[in-house]
């Protein structure tokens, strides 16, 4: 978070429920979360804000343990822009993140 700090507006979230409320109230440029939260699966998260109007066009980034398997792929395909897998640098995340940002349309 504090290396994308300084160069985006950072917007934090404790929970999956958060993620939506605040995605829904601020209309982000982009979210990145985890795949798991103690309320529910983001992938909940990420049917509510792509069925939105208003939030269906932001990308979503995935960081994760799990890899990007087929069923990952089929079931969280049509919602996320990128699957980062753990261990990844900072440095890397950013790298993803300037590149959606930059494309048109973000």
């Amino acid at each position: 978070i504090k290396l994308l700090s300084h160069r985006y507006s950072v917007i934090t979230a404790n929970t999956c429920g958060e993620i939506v409320k605040e995605a829904l109230a601020r209309v982000p440029r982009l979210i990145l979360t985890e795949v798991k939260f103690d309320d529910f699966d983001v992938y909940k998260a990420c049917q509510t804000l792509k069925g939105e109007p208003k939030t269906s066009g932001i990308p979503i980034v995935i960081l994760t343990r799990e890899p990007k398997t087929p069923e990952n792929q089929f079931s969280y395909g049509p919602y996320i822009k990128e699957w980062i897998t753990k261990p990844f640098s900072p440095k890397g995340v950013a790298k993803v993140i300037r590149k959606i940002l930059s494309q048109p349309g973000n």
